[in-house]
C-alpha cells in the first residue's frame, strides 16, 4: 500500500498504536504524531548486548557527571546525556531519548568517566551499583516498542540473555542480531522462535517500519524470519544427525553383544 500522505512510496506504521494510516519514511519527517489516532510515529527501542566504546555508542544512552558531559559536548557533539545523578536517583523516572522523527531510545544506559592523564573517555566500572543499573534497564524495556539482542562472538552478554526473557513475558517485539561468522548459532533457535512469534503480534505495515528503522539489519521481514527459520532448521539437521548417531551406536553394541553371546555359547559348548 502506498503512503495515504504522498502517495509515492511505500506506507508503513509507524504509529505507536498499529493503526490503519500508513506513511512513508520521508513523510514522517514533517509530523509530529499520527494524522489519524494522534499517536506517537516514533519506534522505541532498547538495544541489548555487550556495552563497549565502539560501534556501540549510537545504540546507547550516555551517562556521566558534569565533567563527562561537558566533554561529550565539546568533543563528540552529543547533547543528549543524562546526569549521573539522576540515573542513581531512582526516585526520578527518565524519559526515552528521541533520536529522529521515527526513532526513540529507551536503554541500556552506558555510564561514562574521564581518564585524567590522557582526557579520554572509558566506561564506568558498575560493580558497585548494580542493583540501580538492574532496575534502570528494567524499567527502560518497560518503556521500549522493540527489545533488540546483538549477540557477539564471546557470547558473554550474560545480563542480555535474562533481559531478553523479561521483554518476551513483556510481550515486546523481539529482534535477534548475530555475528556474520557465528559459531553454534543453532543454539539460539529458541530465540529465533520467540522473534518470529513476537512479529505476529503485529501488523504486516508495523513489521516493515520495525526492520526498515534497525541500524543493524538491512533486510525486509521476509527476508528476517527466513533468516531465523534457518536457524531453527540448522538445529533440527543437528538432532536429525545426533539420532543418526545413536542408532548406529546402538546397532553396533547390539551385534557385538550377539557375537559375544555365540562365543559364550561356543565356549560352553567345546570347552570344559
Amino acid at each position: 500500500m502506498s503512503c495515504n500522505l504522498c502517495e509515492e512510496d511505500y506506507g508503513m506504521s509507524f504509529c505507536e498504536n498499529d493503526c490503519s494510516y500508513h506513511i512513508c519514511s520521508d513523510c514522517c519527517t514533517n509530523l509530529k504524531e499520527c494524522p489519524q489516532c494522534k499517536g506517537s510515529l516514533r519506534i522505541s527501542w532498547f538495544f541489548a548486548g555487550k556495552i563497549s566504546m565502539q560501534p556501540h555508542m549510537s545504540k546507547r544512552r550516555l551517562v556521566g557527571n558534569t565533567e563527562v558531559i561537558e566533554h561529550l559536548k565539546k568533543e563528540m557533539y552529543v547533547t543528549e546525556i543524562t546526569e549521573y545523578k539522576d540515573y542513581t536517583d531512582l526516585s526520578k523516572e527518565l524519559p526515552i531519548e528521541e533520536i529522529d522523527s521515527t526513532n526513540a531510545i529507551a536503554g541500556p544506559f552506558m555510564i561514562m568517566k574521564k581518564i585524567k592523564k590522557d582526557e579520554k573517555l572509558e566506561v564506568k566500572d558498575i560493580t558497585n551499583i548494580t542493583d540501580i543499573v538492574n532496575i534502570r534497564n528494567t524499567q527502560m524495556i518497560q518503556k521500549c516498542d522493540v527489545f533488540s539482542l546483538e549477540i557477539n562472538n564471546d557470547y558473554d552478554c550474560f545480563r542480555s540473555f535474562a533481559e531478553w526473557g523479561m521483554a518476551l513475558i513483556m510481550g515486546k517485539v523481539l529482534i535477534l542480531v548475530v555475528p556474520v561468522i557465528c559459531k553454534n548459532i543453532e543454539e539460539f533457535y529458541t530465540y529465533a522462535s520467540d522473534s518470529i512469534k513476537s512479529f505476529e503480534k503485529v501488523s504486516f505495515y508495523k513489521r516493515e517500519a520495525i526492520l526498515r528503522s534497525h541500524p543493524l539489519i538491512e533486510m525486509n521481514y521476509k527476508q528476517y524470519k527466513k533468516h531465523m527459520e534457518q536457524i531453527i532448521s540448522l538445529k533440527k539437521q543437528k538432532l536429525t544427525v545426533s539420532d543418526d548417531d545413536d542408532e548406529d551406536a546402538a546397532s553396533v553394541e547390539e551385534e557385538d553383544n550377539n557375537e559375544d553371546g555365540d562365543w559364550d555359547g561356543y565356549m560352553s559348548e567345546h570347552v570344559g
